[in-house]
């Protein structure tokens, strides 16, 4: 996880201003937050406090982090969604949790995906 972050703000930053044509490094882009969300669209399963736990322990699991909730500010009838109602759970990652979470996920994940 130091290598991608190291090898990022060593020479990735260094080529990326060169073929933009920077002559400063600090404008070339860099990475500051990942935020991942999780919503439960099935309205059957997301009245089990069962389902919300496993998605709760999850991202816990996954990121290392506590999850916040987030719950419907106001109702809407036609989606039968009630004032309070929890819709899902996110976690926001910045700076080396999120160059840990993007090390394992180019490493780790994407290359076990399948089309």
């Amino acid at each position: 996880m130091k290598g991608l972050n190291t090898f990022y703000k060593n020479y990735a930053m260094c080529d990326i201003a060169h073929k933009i044509g920077y002559n400063n490094i600090s404008y070339t882009p860099s990475l500051e937050n990942i935020l991942l969300t999780i919503f439960l669209n099935d309205k059957k399963l997301s009245d089990s406090f069962f389902y919300w736990t496993i998605i709760y322990i999850y991202l816990w699991i996954q990121t290392g982090q506590k999850p916040i909730k987030i719950s419907a500010k106001k109702s809407l009838a036609n989606f039968q969604i009630f004032e309070g109602d929890i819709l899902g759970f996110c976690v926001c990652l910045r700076k080396y949790q999120a160059f840990k979470f993007l090390d394992s996920l180019l490493n780790e994940g994407i290359p076990y995906l399948s089309d």
